[in-house]
């Protein structure tokens, strides 16, 4: 069957798991799945997280008492800058430990760091971001509910979902072979799209 949407996901995994007992369980194997898609996983299943242009989002506003709050449903960072009358300029980031060194600064802010659960910059002078990022897709709830991974790599969410049934259904058999295919999946998805893309974009780091 095709997956075109949560109701066609849900019913491939319990087609896929050849249990038709799941169905008030599936829905938390994907929810899980989804975690590990944005997040990633670390040992001893180390998986990449998802990034891909299709999550890319910008947020903009003015640079309120030295902070940018996080926006909805965010993931990473890929760039910030400021801008003024006179311009626009990126603003570098710094550990916590070295950005108390410009944290007195009267100038425009030419720095950040992510600390207190904010993005927290460096200098008092008056000055609007720019904020580019990875954005979580919505979480889906409706059986109706699809987004541009369900629709151009459902693969990638139904072999999360199996991934995540593993340790529930004590059934580690066909796990390695899940998580192979959902590895090979999500990499495939992360260099295609950002070739055409024009290539990933990372923060700058001043050490």
């Amino acid at each position: 069957m095709a997956i075109q949407n949560l109701g066609d996901l849900k019913t491939a995994v319990g087609t896929w798991l050849n249990r038709a007992d799941l169905t008030s369980y599936i829905p938390d194997f994907i929810r899980l799945g989804e975690q590990r898609i944005f997040y990633g996983g670390d040992d001893p299943h180390l998986t990449e997280p998802l990034r891909i242009p299709a999550m890319m989002a910008r947020d903009t506003g003015a640079i309120s008492s030295g902070a940018i709050s996080f926006p909805t449903r965010f993931l990473e960072s890929i760039r910030i800058g400021a801008n003024s009358g006179l311009g626009y300029w990126p603003l570098d980031y710094l550990s916590p430990q070295r950005f108390s060194e410009y944290i007195n600064s009267d100038a425009q802010p030419t720095v950040y760091t992510i600390m207190n659960n904010q993005i927290e910059t460096a200098g008092t002078g008056a000055a609007d971001y720019i904020h580019d990022y990875y954005q979580a897709f919505s979480t889906l709830t409706a059986d109706a509910d699809t987004n541009w991974v369900l629709t151009n790599a459902p693969g990638i969410y139904l072999y999360a979902a199996l991934i995540e049934s593993s340790p529930f259904l004590v059934d580690m058999t066909m796990f390695n072979g899940w998580l192979a295919m959902y590895k090979s999946q999500v990499a495939s998805v992360n260099h295609t799209t950002k070739r055409y893309a024009g290539g990933s974009l990372a923060a700058r780091v001043v050490k």
